[in-house]
Formats: structure tokens, C-alpha cells, sequence
């Protein structure tokens, strides 16, 4: 399971239990969240190009959110 669905799933549960979310630490921890479908593209995209042969590809968006700015979201 990703980060994302971790924390969304968790964060959801508590709001829909009249909680506030819960964040470890001080939230300040960044992650890259990307969409399920922009890793698919990139997955087909790899598939299409020899470079990528047998190559680890690492996929992200380059824009960190921290896990505090997901809550308040």
C-alpha cells in the first residue's frame, strides 16, 4: 500500500469517526504523492522505449508535500 493510500485511508476513517486526523511527529515529513494513472503512463512509456530495458525507473512528480499539508487538506 502506498503512503498516500495509507494516510488518506487513516485520515478519512478519523474524519468520518468525527476525529481529527492523527499526524506522527510534526507532520513536517514531505513524500512525493503521484496518481495511479501517471505511474501507468510511465510504466507503458518505459515498456516502449529500449533505454529502459532491465533498467529501475523511478517515477514521481518532483513536488513533495509534507503529511501536515495533507491533513489540512
Amino acid at each position: 500500500m502506498s503512503p498516500l493510500t495509507e494516510c488518506s485511508a487513516i485520515f478519512t476513517s478519523r474524519i468520518l469517526n468525527n476525529k481529527p486526523p492523527y499526524i506522527f511527529e510534526d507532520g513536517n515529513q514531505t513524500r512525493d504523492f503521484i496518481h495511479v494513472k501517471d505511474v501507468a503512463k510511465a510504466n507503458l512509456s518505459a515498456l516502449e522505449h529500449n533505454k529502459a530495458n532491465y533498467q529501475a525507473v523511478n517515477i514521481g512528480t518532483g513536488k513533495l508535500l509534507t503529511i501536515k499539508n495533507l491533513a489540512e487538506t
